[in-house]
């Protein structure tokens, strides 16, 4: 094998070892401040690549942050509920409502899905936003209640039910609201509330796949796909396997060094044994 195949096959291991250096230091657990213990796929704040969402311990109240809205705000987490529900509280919400932003009905305050994770926010009503003077989806709204306060659109929400998918020229978007509402005598705005419950799922794929010592992964933004590290210890054993090969081919390019110059030693005496001086 020559000098470069021995260098590369050497760099390549050498970076095998730092990745499982990378996965072994996640924990299975963490403490976190009032929150108690934590497991994947919360992930310490300071450990962002061993979980899907982080929590900031360390704040005077504990944050969550979502690892792929790295620069939005952070979510105040007000309570534990399980496992895998958070009452949190959101200051993005908190705006709209408070200056009553018609903007409210297009932003989704649901955390997006992945094949690797799905969330949940409750309780809510889902709000349908449709542009105004459209008799069509009027039609189609009947018996549902209408926020007409907006310049450019209307709003149709019902607390009896939520219809699957919204008619063409409308969107829909799930808003939390007050565990207890009354929408007959309650403002429209007073429906809706910035603290609620968020609760997710692994997806079998990514369970099985974190238990198996891989990292949940997407490609084209829709495929699942495990990475599966080299098990730490046949990385070891072939780390070694390595160094003692080298040695050995060193060992003997030394010792064929060495045979060399024995022979041309030899060579050179023979030919010339009669000019040595002698005393």
């Amino acid at each position: 094998m020559s000098n470069a195949c021995m260098f590369l096959l050497f760099f390549s291991l050498f970076h095998l070892i730092i990745l499982n250096f990378v996965d072994s230091k996640c924990p299975e657990n963490f403490q976190c401040a009032s929150l108690g213990v934590l497991e994947f796929p919360l992930s310490n704040y300071s450990q962002p690549e061993c979980g899907f969402l982080w929590v900031d311990c360390n704040a005077s109240s504990p944050k969550l942050y979502l690892a792929n809205e790295e620069l939005s705000s952070p979510y105040d987490i007000l309570s534990k509920i399980s496992t895998n529900v958070f009452s949190i509280r959101n200051p993005t919400l908190l705006g709209y409502l408070r200056y009553k932003f018609c903007d409210l009905p297009y932003i989704n305050f649901s955390l997006p899905n992945s094949p690797s994770i799905s969330f949940t926010i409750f309780p809510y009503i889902t709000l349908f936003s449709c542009i105004k003077s459209n008799d069509t989806q009027k039609r189609y709204f009947q018996g549902f209640r209408n926020y007409s306060g907006c310049e450019s659109f209307d709003i149709y929400y019902t607390t009896t039910g939520n219809l699957l998918l919204p008619p063409e020229g409308c969107s829909a978007v799930p808003v939390p609201v007050y565990s207890q509402y009354d929408p007959n005598t309650m403002d429209f705005w007073d429906l809706f509330t910035d603290q609620y419950h968020l609760e997710w799922h692994l997806s079998d794929d990514c369970n099985e796949c974190h238990k198996r010592g891989g990292q949940c992964a997407t490609e084209n933004m829709s495929t699942f796909r495990c990475q599966q590290g080299v098990p730490a210890a046949a990385t070891l054993v072939l780390f070694f396997v390595i160094l003692i090969t080298l040695n050995k081919r060193n060992y003997a390019l030394n010792l064929k060094g060495k045979t060399q110059n024995d022979k041309d030693i030899e060579e050179f005496l023979k030919n010339h044994g009669d000019r040595i001086p002698r005393r």
